[in-house]
């Protein structure tokens, strides 16, 4: 028999009907094995999918709104980020629900003997499709630092942006590989024009037209320029 007889131990299960388990064991019914609930839950992530593809070309490109005064780097804050995929998300039938998990917290000594915080955060956002139930999950990892109570919240909206921009592949033309004011900083050292000890990077500037680098010497405090064309100091 291809059906599999329900045994008197099964009928004791109690997730079946009183009706069926009384009725099986009077008359065998046969009990088939469905594996259809597997295609509705397919079925329903392909329709979340093709949700999100709608909120994903939305969403393409968010354009950097604000500069860090003290760095000097455009960015994409997470309130611009946002204000550009709730809208898409509503639109789509698509709710989300954050969880926010704090993974360190770590005081630290300022050179001025001060105390900060550095908090690490991770944040779950699950997008749920409203029409069917079918979710997906993306993380993303923020750190803040501040001598204040406002570390945590730092890191809190750097874990959400950041959730947010692995889950819809959104483009704010941030690139942390092409940071220039990094790889100046890991150039060569100058000579100090004064004490002929190391000078460390610090920034670009112009000379009478030409493009120069500023270096500076933490021994004498004294600054040194030099062409980059012609690499020779100039006061």
């Amino acid at each position: 028999m291809a059906a599999q007889l329900l045994s008197e131990k099964q009928i004791q299960m109690p997730h079946l009907p009183e009706q069926i388990r009384e009725a099986a064991y009077h008359q065998e019914l046969p009990i088939h094995h469905c594996q259809c609930h597997s295609e509705p839950a397919a079925k329903d992530l392909a329709a979340l999918a093709t949700k999100l593809l709608k909120v994903m070309k939305a969403c393409a490109v968010v354009p950097k709104d604000k500069q860090n005064a003290k760095q000097g780097y455009k960015y994409a804050s997470s309130d611009a980020i946002l204000e550009k995929v709730n809208p898409a998300l509503c639109e789509a039938g698509l709710a989300t629900v954050c969880r926010l998990e704090i993974l360190d917290r770590q005081p630290r000594t300022t050179g001025a003997g001060a105390i900060w915080e550095l908090v690490t955060v991770r944040a779950r956002i699950t997008i749920i499709d409203t029409a069917t139930g079918a979710s997906i999950e993306s993380e993303g990892i923020g750190q803040g630092y501040d001598g204040g109570d406002k570390s945590l919240s730092k890191a809190q909206t750097q874990a959400k942006k950041y959730a947010w921009l692995l889950a819809l592949n959104v483009s704010t033309g941030e690139d942390p590989e092409g940071d220039e004011r990094t790889d100046r900083a890991q150039e060569p050292a100058a000579i100090c024009k004064k004490c002929k000890g190391p000078a460390a990077y610090t920034n670009d500037d112009e000379f009478e037209g030409q493009k120069i680098r500023v270096y500076f010497c933490e021994k004498c405090k004294h600054e040194t320029r030099v062409k980059e064309d012609a690499c020779s100091k100039v006061n």
